[in-house]
């Protein structure tokens, strides 16, 4: 989620910079042919965009400054620093990429009283642990066939012989 939160900062930033948010009017000026408004309107957008670009050209250069000047007195914070605000840039681009109305993380479930498939062996050892006379060990039983999925539930196939008993 990291990279698509990247990608909605850069979006907002541009989006910023562009002045995108008086788009829908320039737009009902130009298709309302109103000219002196659509005029004023794009000599607005075009201050705001210079202003903006000032601002975010100097932000952008005071930090690279800043940078330099880091690196060129030798006061580099530790490694640990680095990574650590590493990993919270990481943690935090993708808590704002996350999907809208989701968590980051999804919370963990574990399935209860979930055995799976039967097989042969499992089948088995059920019936021993049932205690039924006849089946003390699982040496005991012997299934002609294995277990297979029939319809919605578990089975093991048989020869229809007759009537099921009531």
């Amino acid at each position: 989620m990291s990279p698509r939160g990247a990608g909605r900062i850069w979006l907002a930033l541009f989006g910023w910079l562009l002045d995108s948010e008086l788009r829908p009017l320039r737009l009902e000026a130009v298709v309302g042919s109103d000219p002196a408004m659509a005029l004023k309107l794009r000599k607005e957008r075009n201050d705001r965009i210079h202003r903006r670009l000032i601002v975010v050209g100097t932000l952008a250069g005071l930090a690279v400054l800043t940078g330099l000047v880091v690196r060129a007195l030798g006061m580099l914070p530790p490694a640990w620093v680095m990574w650590a605000a590493l990993a919270g840039a990481v943690l935090g681009l993708g808590y704002i990429g996350r999907p809208v109305g989701k968590a980051l993380v999804r919370p963990a479930t574990v399935l209860v009283n979930n055995p799976g498939p039967p097989t042969a062996p499992y089948v088995m050892t059920a019936l021993v642990n049932l205690r039924i006379g006849g089946m003390a060990k699982v040496e005991d039983i012997a299934l002609l066939f294995d277990v297979a999925r029939v319809g919605p539930g578990y089975q093991e196939p048989y020869q229809k012989l007759g009537p099921p008993c009531a």
